[in-house]
């Protein structure tokens, strides 16, 4: 079962840097490919990582579906983000765009991205508690982070380096997104298999009769001693 969630943060590591690189190409096209849209984008993705984390840092409760409910939550806001992107491109959109000038550019990006980055952030607290609460981290925690890193570069790879040209950009949006759906619909999966394997806790035992050790024990005395 472990496995499957070290496969999930994998995958997860995947889509969220596949959907960073997606929502910096959008941006370009929509604000400008200039040094402040790179800046703006990456300052709401890594603001959206750091609030999901620090929102999910103390919720310990069912974390295996925490965190697959995180991970569809990722993906419809990749969906989200691409819809925000198309509205964006309108000819009212880019006039209202001119007009506010930096803030609006800022609201503009943090609005698309927000909603996804907040569910990534928090993903990485919760499967770090579910696999703590398996006994499957301690010391292997930098293996966690590893394997996420991995699933990003290969994430970025993909995404960088012809993946869009080839399927185009809506469906590498669905790409990312189906990756991050995959992941959650997996820790959803074994979130119920655990509960469904989960013994029962056992029987409480009857209680206790008043006895001669009992009253004993109380300091009452026994019936030997009544008699004399």
């Amino acid at each position: 079962m472990n496995g499957i969630l070290w496969l999930c943060f994998t995958i997860s590591g995947a889509a969220a840097l596949a959907l960073e690189v997606l929502w910096m190409r959008s941006a370009g096209l929509v604000l400008g490919a200039t040094a402040p849209t790179a800046a703006t984008v990456l300052a709401c993705y890594f603001a959206g990582l750091g609030l999901g984390a620090a929102s999910a840092r103390c919720n310990q409760q069912r974390p295996v579906r925490l965190y697959g409910l995180l991970e569809l939550g990722a993906g419809l806001g990749a969906f989200w983000s691409l819809s925000i992107f198309r509205a964006l491109a309108s000819d009212p959109a880019q006039a209202w765009l001119a007009v506010s000038g930096p803030v609006g550019c800022i609201a503009a990006v943090a609005v698309a991205l927000l909603p996804a980055t907040l569910c990534l952030g928090a993903t990485l607290p919760a499967i770090a508690q579910a696999l703590i609460t398996t006994g499957s981290v301690g010391h292997r925690g930098g293996l966690l982070y590893a394997i996420n890193t991995l699933g990003g570069v290969l994430g970025t790879v993909a995404m960088g380096f012809g993946l869009p040209a080839v399927i185009g950009v809506s469906a590498s949006y669905s790409v990312a997104a189906g990756a991050s759906i995959l992941a959650g619909v997996g820790a959803l999966a074994l979130s119920l298999r655990q509960r469904e394997t989960r013994p029962s806790p056992p029987s409480q035992p009857f209680p206790a009769t008043a006895s001669a050790e009992g009253r004993l024990i109380k300091g009452g005395p026994s019936p030997a001693r009544g008699k004399e």
